[in-house]
């Protein structure tokens, strides 16, 4: 990126209005300092739904900043520093912002492998996903440097690290051979390491989901697939490549074919992926858990344990209290929310049973998983994670300060008690223009 002298990084109006709110919510907060209890009153600023809207309006934060990085900004001028001024808070990330830019801007990039064993052709061609851009392997150092250049405005890649870090005894020569996931990242090298993975993390998870939904070839690994357990961190201002390691491996299980790409068109593939840049209230918080024990599930080996993931990955997004009837509030949320009106009654049934299963594998060790109900689970699971981001999209798009959380329930509990919902077709009634 350019120089920022002139570029609008925030509406500073809205972005000042709502700071000065919450740092009065927040100083009344951290009167409880004292209770037993207390664990910090920052939360007040991290799960607030108008100020996210508020930092994302200018063009420039949408397409370059994230959510996670302007939280730490926040964060350290409000809890470190103290400032209590919102106007200077706000002054003060921007001229973080620009005074910076070049140096905390990295572009992070995950050599990714995909399940190719079914059609057995690598990735060609280039995507953009949102904030994510999907390319082929890049073999030289050229065709690297002009993909960043021509995506991020770099002007030159160090030659002598991409040289070192596509041999194979340094990274299995995984520039030059497998497919490629790079996003930008912003902040100190430590942070950006943590955030990156993050980011990658919910991009494979969202695409496992749709990978099953839409019913391309899911996570069958040959024997000779290649695990790449490591990412890039290529920085803007010295063009240098740092390698960072992976705990787990970096293979998605999915194929980026001709079916998925029509179902992830259909089904706003790009916006549920590019919504950990922007999001972080409580239902997101809650979909990104059931994304993860849907994908463990879904690249597990274990039948009963991939069985009770599907499971926890649908009582995570509808859990609220120890009281509630569990089994009788899932069984009415999922048949009502993921299925259409002439199906609510089977699919009701479907998930007491999938519910009787799980608690006797629980509570008393007794199972007899199939596989037609490992797949029931997986059907049952995919198909309400993927209603309940639509319903997080549309409770967004709504633009209401009241918390999404309680309005998220308030609308399931609504859904309940009318029977005559057309499931198939939910979305909340958006305000008109």
């Amino acid at each position: 990126m350019a120089d920022l002298d002139n570029v609008e990084i925030f509406k500073v109006k809205p972005v000042v209005s709502r700071l000065r709110y919450l740092l009065g919510q927040y100083v009344k907060d951290r009167e409880r300092e004292n209770e037993e209890d207390y664990q910090g009153s920052f939360h007040i600023f991290e799960q607030d739904e108008p100020l996210c809207r508020a930092l994302f309006v200018t063009e420039y934060a949408c397409k370059h900043l994230d959510y996670e990085f302007l939280m730490t900004i926040i964060n350290c001028l409000v809890v470190d520093y103290e400032v209590r001024d919102p106007v200077e808070i706000c002054n003060r990330m921007i001229s973080y912002i620009k005074e910076t830019n070049g140096f905390r801007d990295w572009v992070a990039i995950f050599p990714v492998g995909f399940n190719t064993f079914m059609e057995r052709k690598p990735l060609s061609g280039e995507f953009q996903i949102g904030r994510f851009v999907l390319t082929e392997p890049k073999k030289s150092h050229s065709d690297l440097n002009d993909f960043l250049n021509r995506k991020y405005g770099y002007s030159q890649l160090v030659y002598e690290d991409y040289v070192h870090y596509s041999r194979d005894n340094v990274s299995n020569s995984a520039f030059k051979k497998n497919a490629l996931l790079s996003f930008e990242m912003h902040g100190s090298e430590d942070a950006v390491k943590f955030s990156a993975i993050t980011k990658f993390n919910h991009f494979r998870r969202v695409f496992e989901l749709f990978t099953a939904m839409s019913g391309s070839p899911g996570a069958i690994w040959s024997q000779g697939q290649r695990d790449i357990h490591h990412c890039f961190l290529i920085n803007k201002d010295s063009g240098g490549v740092e390698l960072n390691p992976l705990n787990v491996r970096s293979n998605i299980g999915g194929n980026y074919n001709e079916r998925f790409m029509e179902f992830a068109k259909e089904n706003d593939f790009e916006y549920f992926v590019n919504l950990i840049f922007y999001s972080d209230d409580r239902v997101f918080s809650r979909i990104r858990s059931a994304l993860y024990f849907f994908s463990k599930a879904y690249n597990g080996r274990d039948h009963v344990m991939n069985f009770l993931s599907y499971m926890i990955a649908i009582e995570s997004l509808f859990a609220r209290s120890e009281k509630q009837k569990i089994k009788e509030t899932l069984a009415g949320f999922v048949s009502r929310l993921s299925y259409p009106s002439h199906l609510h009654e089977k699919y009701s049934d479907v998930v007491k049973d999938l519910y009787r299963q799980r608690s006797d594998l629980v509570h008393s060790g007794k199972f007899d998983l199939r596989d037609d109900t490992l797949d029931l689970a997986k059907d049952v699971a995919g198909s309400t994670i993927l209603s309940c981001l639509r319903l997080h999209r549309d409770l967004i798009a709504e633009g209401k300060a009241v918390d999404i959380q309680s309005r998220y329930f308030r609308f399931l509990d609504k859904m309940s008690r009318e029977e005559s919902v057309a499931a198939s077709d939910v979305s909340v009634e958006r305000p008109t223009e």
